[in-house]
C-alpha cells in the first residue's frame, strides 16, 4: 500500500475521532430521550454518570487523533488489508446498536419535533466511530515504529479503543440507583370531614414542601427530592417515592406552577420530579410510568380530564395520565398561532392569532377532537366543569352555545374543580354556581374578609375553610369555617403555631390537612 493510501486512512481515523468526541459531547448535553439541548438542566448522579462515559470516550479518542494524524505520516503503511473488515467492525458494533432505538425515539416524536436522537444511541454512534478510526489509524501505522513492533501497536490501540468505548456505553446505559421508593397495599379513602372540629393528628416535615394535592387517602406531598403519600385518617406516611441524587434544599413555600397533577378522583398522581413526569398510582405508590425526556415541554403541562396538555405555538399535545403515552396531538392551523392554551375539567381550549383575529378551539381532552370554535379570548378562570368564560359570557364547554353573561361584579377568586361552584371577592362577598347569573349567597365584602385572599381556601363538601390571620396573635393564624350553602360561620379551629408564610389548607380525604413551614402538616377531622 503506498504512503498516500496510508495518509489517507489516517486522516481518515483522525477524522471519526474527532467525530466521535463531538457525539460524545452532544450525549452529554442531551436528554435521555428525545435528545434536545436543555440549559445543564441535568440531574445529580445521572449527570456524573453520563459525564464519566462520555469522558472516557472524548480521553480516548483524544489519544486516537493524535497518533491517526502521526501515522497517516509515518511515510508507509498497510490501509487496504484492513478497510474491509473496518466496514464490518462498524456496522456490528453501531448500525444494530442505534438504528431501531433512533427509529423507535423519532416514532414518538411531534413531527416538528428537530431532534437528532437520544442520548444512549448517540453514545453508541460515537463508539461505533471511535472503533472505526482506531482500526483506521492501526492499519495506517508503519509496521514497525520505533522499537514497538507494528502489530502489537495496532493491537493495543484497537483493544484500547473497544474497550473504551464498551466500558463507555456500559457506563451511560447502565441505569443509576438512585431511586429511594416504597409501596403500600391498597385501601379504601375515607370520606373528605364537612366540619372539622379538632386536631387528629400532627406530622414533622424532612423538607420544605413544594406543593400538595389532595389523593388518594390523604395528601400527596412534593419535595425537591420527590414524593410522599400521607394518610388523612392517621397522618402516617403510605409509600414514597425520592430521587437519592436531588439535594433537598430549600423549596418555595408553596409553589403553585404546574408540578403536580391529579386524576382520576385521586387515584392517579403525576409529579414533576427532577425536570422529569413520573405517573403514581396514589393508592399504593406504584410507578406507572417515567418520561425520559420524549415528551415535548413548551409551555408546561395543565391536566384536562385523563390526560396532561402541553401548548406549543404550533401544536397541542396530550399524555394519558395513566401510561405517559401520547394520546393526541392537534395541529395550530395554517395562517394561526396559539396564544396559550387552557385545560379543563372536560374541555381543552386553544387561545389563537389569526392575523388581526383571535379565535378559540374548543377540543375533547379524551380524543383531541375538535368540539366548536368561535373568535374571542378566555376570561378567568378560564374554565368550570360545563363551561367556559369567552369575553365576558359562559359558554357550554361542549357545544359552544352562549349560557349568559357574566354576572356584574363577578371577580372569580376561588374555583372548586368538583362542583363548579365559584367564589368572588367584587364589590361583595359572593358564592356562584357557575354558569347561573344570580350568586347563592352575597355578603358585605368586610363580613368575610377571611375569605380573602382565596388562595388560603378549602372546598370541604358542607364548609369553606379559610385561614384567619385577625385572631391568635402575631405571626400566629387559625382556621375559621363557613357554611357553603349559606354563608355563614360555622366555627374556627384551635390557633395554629406562628409563621413566616400562610399556612395552605387542602381538603382531603380523611382531614383538612394544613401546610405549616418547614414541610410539618397537620390533620383536622
Amino acid at each position: 500500500m503506498t504512503d498516500t493510501s496510508a495518509r489517507a486512512a489516517g486522516l481518515a481515523g483522525a477524522g471519526l475521532a474527532l467525530a466521535s468526541a463531538v457525539l460524545a459531547v452532544g450525549a452529554l448535553l442531551g436528554t435521555d430521550v428525545g435528545y434536545r439541548w436543555q440549559r445543564w438542566q441535568l440531574d445529580g448522579q445521572d449527570l456524573e454518570q453520563r459525564a464519566l462515559a462520555v469522558a472516557l470516550v472524548v480521553a480516548c479518542a483524544g489519544v486516537l487523533l493524535a497518533l491517526a494524524v502521526s501515522a497517516a505520516y509515518a511515510g508507509r503503511g498497510a490501509a487496504g488489508r484492513g478497510l474491509a473488515w473496518v466496514v464490518l467492525v462498524f456496522l456490528a458494533l453501531a448500525l444494530p446498536f442505534t438504528v431501531p432505538r433512533m427509529l423507535g425515539t423519532w416514532g414518538r416524536l411531534p413531527a416538528d419535533a428537530a431532534y437528532l436522537g437520544n442520548r444512549i444511541p448517540l453514545l453508541g454512534w460515537a463508539a461505533g466511530l471511535l472503533v472505526a478510526g482506531a482500526v483506521l489509524a492501526a492499519v495506517a501505522l508503519p509496521r514497525r515504529a520505533g522499537p514497538v513492533p507494528g502489530g502489537r501497536l495496532r493491537a493495543l490501540l484497537a483493544g484500547l479503543a473497544v474497550g473504551t468505548a464498551v466500558a463507555a456505553t456500559a457506563v451511560a446505559v447502565t441505569p443509576a440507583d438512585a431511586v429511594d421508593a416504597t409501596t403500600a397495599a391498597s385501601a379504601a379513602p375515607g370520606p373528605v370531614p364537612d366540619l372539622p372540629s379538632r386536631q387528629t393528628w400532627r406530622r414533622a416535615g424532612d423538607e420544605p414542601v413544594i406543593n400538595l394535592k389532595p389523593a388518594g387517602t390523604g395528601v400527596v406531598v412534593l419535595t425537591g427530592s420527590g414524593v410522599t403519600a400521607v394518610d388523612g385518617t392517621t397522618g402516617t406516611e403510605r409509600w414514597h417515592y425520592r430521587r437519592t441524587d436531588l439535594p433537598a434544599g430549600r423549596a418555595p413555600l408553596p409553589d403553585y406552577g404546574n408540578r403536580l397533577w391529579v386524576f382520576d378522583e385521586g387515584r392517579v398522581v403525576v409529579a414533576d420530579i427532577g425536570a422529569r413526569l413520573h405517573g403514581f398510582d396514589a393508592l399504593t405508590g406504584e410507578l406507572l410510568w417515567r418520561d425520559e425526556g420524549a415528551l415535548p415541554w413548551d409551555t408546561g403541562w395543565q391536566a384536562a380530564g385523563p390526560v396532561l396538555v402541553t401548548a406549543g405555538e404550533r401544536a397541542h399535545t396530550a399524555v394519558s395520565a395513566r401510561s405517559g403515552e401520547q394520546v393526541w396531538r392537534w395541529d395550530v392551523p395554517a395562517g394561526c398561532a396559539a396564544r396559550r392554551g387552557v385545560g379543563g375539567a372536560d374541555v381543552v381550549v386553544a387561545e389563537l392569532t389569526c392575523g388581526e383575529r383571535v379565535a378559540l378551539v374548543a377540543l375533547d381532552p379524551a380524543t383531541g377532537t375538535e368540539r366548536w370554535r368561535r373568535d374571542g379570548r378566555i376570561g378567568t378562570p378560564a374554565t368550570a366543569p360545563g363551561a367556559v368564560l369567552v369575553d365576558g359570557s359562559f359558554v357550554d364547554s361542549r357545544t359552544g352555545r352562549a349560557l349568559g353573561p357574566v354576572p356584574e361584579g363577578f371577580e372569580p377568586d376561588s374555583v372548586d374543580p368538583a362542583s363548579g361552584q365559584v367564589l368572588s371577592f367584587g364589590r361583595r362577598a359572593s358564592l356562584y354556581q357557575v354558569p347561573e347569573p344570580v350568586p347563592r349567597w352575597s355578603h358585605e365584602r368586610d363580613t368575610l374578609s377571611v375569605l380573602y385572599p382565596a388562595v388560603n381556601v378549602a372546598w370541604l363538601p358542607a364548609t369553606l375553610a379559610a385561614v384567619d390571620f385577625g385572631t391568635c396573635g402575631d405571626r400566629a393564624a387559625a382556621v375559621a369555617l363557613f357554611d357553603r350553602a349559606t354563608g355563614a360561620a360555622a366555627g374556627r379551629l384551635p390557633c395554629l403555631p406562628a409563621h413566616r408564610e400562610p399556612p395552605v389548607l387542602v381538603a382531603a380525604r380523611g382531614a383538612l390537612v394544613v401546610l405549616l413551614e418547614d414541610g410539618e402538616l397537620a390533620g383536622f377531622a
